[in-house]
């Protein structure tokens, strides 16, 4: 992306941006576009005093707080009609199709940092109507999920023919959130898969990949995850074999996790909720240094000759981390890069541009 600066003329709505992933994404955009912003949430008191404070921070008078709800959809299309793009920087567990359906009737672009919340058959319905509205609806944005299927998509322009994928995820903070707890919890619900002999399948029980996530973490036991926009990549890459592998907080945090997925137990609303809670409990355990880090490694040919693509993403604060792709993404949304339609942020950006953006911003990255 060159200097000129995007969104003049623009507000973008950010709902949940008082918090952690929230905070940083305001900053970003703030100091990288020239749109206004509304903080909004369900509490009017943070989302003024948020406001307030970026404000305060030289931004003039860019930023107002709202109060909005979520679960109120009459006042989620209210709110959204004063926006031309909304952001969704917080859980929403099972109501992120109506906040969908909210940006739609007030025909607006929308851009959400949620995991796999939503039903997708209610994803795919929007899918037309979203599209012949003309408006850009990028769900799974981010850093996880988000980046890795755009580098596995970058990666493998490189090469004639992909051989294996694998996608490396490193998270190590101690203060985990409640949403951050959240979305590692609803992860559980979905089945451990790994692409082999032509199709995904459910991964072995006890199946762990060690992968070098550099310094100074170094090589880590991994375990199968469930990682949505590497899905279809099989039928468009057609290659033999692909997984994403994450390494665990801490060893109290890995039970956790193992009990909530042998019991399916996120698929409780009141499980899920006690599960994010132990979970953030068991954080405060995480030993330093702490971090994320995203690994993608490809194998394949390119002009007869096997080659090994690696490229290696990182940053000393997760939520800052989260929020810089999301802030990649929506340059593109804002500038028309991304088209009108439905998908997955993972497959809808620009990848290299993406990781320049990325980096400008202040994300570390390396390839091999």
């Amino acid at each position: 992306m060159s200097d000129e600066r995007l969104g003049d003329g623009k507000t973008i709505l950010l709902l949940g941006g008082y918090g952690r992933a929230g905070q940083p994404l305001a900053e970003l955009l703030l100091e990288h576009t020239d749109a206004r912003l509304i903080v909004a949430g369900r509490n009017a008191e943070s989302a003024e005093a948020e406001a307030s404070r970026l404000n305060a921070a030289g931004h003039g008078d860019r930023v107002e707080g709202m109060k909005l709800d979520a679960a109120d959809g009459p006042g989620l299309v209210s709110g959204f009609r004063r926006c031309d793009l909304v952001t969704v920087c917080a859980p929403l567990t099972g109501i992120e199709a109506q906040a969908m359906e909210a940006a739609l009737e007030a025909r607006i672009d929308f851009v959400s940092l949620n995991l796999e919340v939503s039903d997708p058959a209610d994803a795919k319905a929007l899918s037309s109507p979203v599209e012949q509205a003309g408006a850009r609806f990028v769900t799974h944005a981010g850093l996880v999920p988000g980046v890795p299927a755009a580098l596995v998509r970058g990666a493998a322009e490189q090469l004639d023919r992909v051989r294996d994928v694998t996608v490396g995820v490193l998270f190590r903070d101690r203060d985990l959130t409640y949403g951050s707890a959240i979305d590692m919890v609803s992860a559980t619900a979905l089945p451990s898969i790994l692409f082999e002999s032509g199709s995904w399948r459910q991964a072995p029980l006890m199946a762990t990949r060690s992968i070098d996530f550099g310094d100074p973490y170094g090589a880590c036991a991994c375990y199968p995850m469930n990682l949505p926009e590497l899905t279809p990549l099989s039928d468009q890459l057609r290659f033999e074999r692909a997984g994403a592998f994450a390494a665990g907080l801490n060893p109290r945090a890995n039970v956790i996790a193992a009990v909530w997925f042998l019991l399916k137990l996120a698929r409780i609303p009141s499980a899920a909720r006690l599960g994010a809670r132990l979970f953030m409990r068991a954080a405060q355990r995480t030993p330093p240094p702490f971090g994320v880090v995203v690994a993608v490694e490809l194998s394949g040919e390119r002009a007869g000759q096997e080659q090994q693509i690696r490229q290696v993403l990182r940053h000393t604060d997760g939520y800052i981390a989260t929020a810089i792709p999301a802030v990649s993404c929506i340059f593109q949304v804002l500038d028309g890069t991304i088209s009108t339609g439905l998908g997955m942020m993972g497959h809808v950006v620009d990848s290299e541009r993406l990781v320049g953006d990325m980096q400008r911003l202040g994300m570390a990255v390396h390839r091999d």
